[in-house]
């Protein structure tokens, strides 16, 4: 997910949906064991730490410049066109196409999540799926020439976040299965079967 830089960054949340502090992971009924790893491999709890303090960072970034967009009257102007473009020239001339106006008042709020989101393509049961197809392009260059936002440097520091945070987290994953050979080596047992990646797509919501 972050390798297509997606935080999955929720705006009614303003916190990540899939990528969460190490014990959040964690079921409930299996805390004592995470409790009993920590204390047996101490040098994971600096690590663990490291990695929750990122996901802290980068949901912080994302919400301060989520706030800025929204007060940017640019921006809700943009935002505005867009919609009435997308109803009076798309919806109007192909009739299987999905109005969006129930969702106009919120349509701000799921721009600005998108871009956060460097979400490129949305899946096609989503409201907006045809409207962000239509449009994605030209908001993500709106970023790109973001002066008239006045928040630049904040996108730029979610994008230092997402970099630190992808950083942290293949670090921590190198660590864990290196701990996890050991472990099966000293005990001479065999290594349980590792999950099949999850999926990889940009839009993995």
């Amino acid at each position: 997910m972050l390798e297509h830089g997606n935080l999955s960054w929720r705006y009614h949340s303003q916190r990540s949906e899939y990528i969460r502090r190490v014990k959040d992971y964690i079921e409930p009924d299996a805390w004592p064991n995470f409790e009993d790893f920590i204390a047996d491999n101490s040098d994971f709890a600096e690590k663990f730490e490291l990695h929750d303090k990122n996901v802290t960072v980068a949901e912080d970034r994302a919400t301060t410049f989520y706030r800025r967009l929204l007060a940017a009257p640019i921006f809700n102007k943009e935002v505005n066109e867009a919609f009435h473009t997308y109803e009076a020239k798309i919806v109007s001339t192909q009739p299987l196409v999905q109005s969006i106006g129930s969702i106009k008042d919120h349509l701000p709020k799921f721009v600005a999540e998108n871009l956060i989101n460097n979400a490129r393509e949305l899946p096609a049961h989503y409201t907006i799926h045809n409207f962000w197809k239509n449009f994605s392009n030209e908001f993500q260059k709106y970023i790109s020439e973001f002066e008239g936002y006045k928040g630049r440097q904040s996108f730029r520091q979610i994008e230092e976040a997402k970099h630190a945070l992808k950083e942290v987290c293949s670090n921590l994953l190198r660590d864990l299965e290196l701990r996890r050979q050991t472990l099966c080596r000293e005990f001479d047992v065999p290594a349980a079967p590792m999950p099949a990646p999850r999926s990889t797509s940009e839009y993995m919501y």
